[in-house]
């Protein structure tokens, strides 16, 4: 079982903190610099008309209450991007957009479907929520930030390939294979939180504080004084589980609990439940090889996870928050005839989208919150990424399509 190491103040950094009120008079009212850096970031809401990321909130909850998804939903669709694996919606008026990443480039779509703008390489995406602002990540070009209203180049900074982009009040915030980097608003680097043990996706959740898991690890950071921001150094962690975790990419944060997904090959990957304030250990599930994705609902977690290694065959689980029990699971199209990819919260639904094997086709379902099926509809290859948004779904697939479902 997990263990949960207890960071104290040591001789050294209380000297270091006495010093610090000295060091802030000396630099003054200095807004956003360095030495004005204690608050590590807060979390922007998203307006619920819109899906500014891939897991459409800074707490990463995958959940989207004010959505109203169809009940029986009509299709139209519209050449994309090819290997689309992100889709995300944001802006308002004429700069409102649907911006679809993926391996060759990324497209900016307008709500009716047609083509805005198109960039270069970009898997992963991000709108800075209230804003007009785009992040895009991966394939061959620098991480930057992007007009949404004609793709213009606000900034670009050389970074790692990220796994996901997380804005903040601050700046976004980019987890990586090896850690996790933060940036200001222009794009300078703040900096880096890498203490995973090895090489694997980080990844990072913003609620009360900043959250973060590696290979190995999650912690949650304390706020950066004065002293440590002018020297560069990351944050140090206020709690920090080490022991019994594997590739911890994915963490979500709700109602005071973070939720952290375990990715093992031995068979018995899962998921982890923390107290967000201690880092106690609430409950731990063991269900198979890799759980992909993490959707937060209001009784239950929902998550797709493989259970043969070889197949990739996996199931749908939905497990109840307070224990981690399992309240029921799909298998419609697993495990012997396709896979699950990861679950979205939409309103009273949870959507999953996936890939049927035997016939290299995709689709999407629709379930109630409590497991019944709701509708499925079948597309010519595999559903990547889903947004809902008000009374639409904004589904990316595998041959570079954007379908509209209304």
């Amino acid at each position: 079982m997990p263990t949960t190491e207890r960071m104290p103040p040591t001789r050294r950094s209380l000297l270091r903190a006495s010093a610090v009120a000295g060091t802030a008079s000396l630099a003054g009212c200095v807004g956003d610099s360095p030495l004005a850096d204690s608050p590590l970031a807060d979390p922007i809401p998203p307006d619920p008309d819109t899906w500014p990321l891939a897991n459409y909130d800074p707490q990463q909850t995958a959940a989207n209450r004010g959505a109203s998804p169809p009940t029986d939903p009509t299709v139209e669709t519209f050449d994309s991007t090819e290997d689309a694996s992100t889709v995300v919606v944001g802006g308002e008026g004429d700069e409102r957009r649907v911006v679809v990443g993926g391996y060759d480039r990324l497209t900016a779509h307008r709500p009716d479907g047609s083509v805005a703008w198109r960039a270069g390489d970009a898997d992963e995406v991000a709108i800075r929520p209230g804003s007009d602002i785009c992040y895009a990540t991966g394939g061959n070009a620098p991480f930057r930030a992007l007009s949404l209203a004609d793709g213009s180049r606000q900034w670009t900074t050389e970074a790692p390939n990220g796994f996901a982009v997380v804005p903040s009040t601050r700046g976004p915030f980019l987890p990586f294979n090896g850690g996790v980097d933060a940036y200001d608003r222009e794009g300078t680097r703040r900096y880096r939180v890498a203490r995973g043990d090895g090489l694997g996706y980080a990844g990072v959740a913003l609620a009360d504080t900043v959250y973060v898991t590696d290979v190995g690890m999650a912690e949650r950071l304390r706020p950066r004084g004065a002293i440590r921001a002018f020297r560069e150094r990351p944050p140090a962690a206020e709690w920090r589980v080490e022991q019994s975790l594997g590739y911890s990419h994915t963490v979500a944060v709700a109602d005071g609990t973070v939720f952290v997904t375990d990715e093992r090959t031995d068979g018995t990957g899962g998921v982890l439940a923390l107290d967000a304030a201690t880092g106690g250990v609430e409950w731990r599930r063991d269900l198979g090889q890799r759980p992909d994705g993490l959707a937060v609902g209001p009784d239950r977690l929902y998550l797709a996870v493989s259970i043969d290694r070889e197949t990739e065959a996996n199931l749908l689980f939905a497990l109840r928050r307070d224990d981690g029990a399992t309240d029921w699971t799909a298998a419609e199209y697993g495990p012997e005839s396709g896979y699950y990819a990861d679950p979205v919260v939409a309103g009273d639904s949870v959507l999953v989208g996936g890939k049927q094997v035997d016939r290299r086709a995709g689709f999407l379902q629709s379930f109630t919150l409590a497991g019944d099926e709701q509708w499925t509809v079948e597309f010519e290859t595999a559903v990547r990424a889903v947004a809902p948004v008000a009374d639409r779904l904004y589904v990316a697939t595998d041959d570079g399509q954007l379908a509209i479902l209304s």
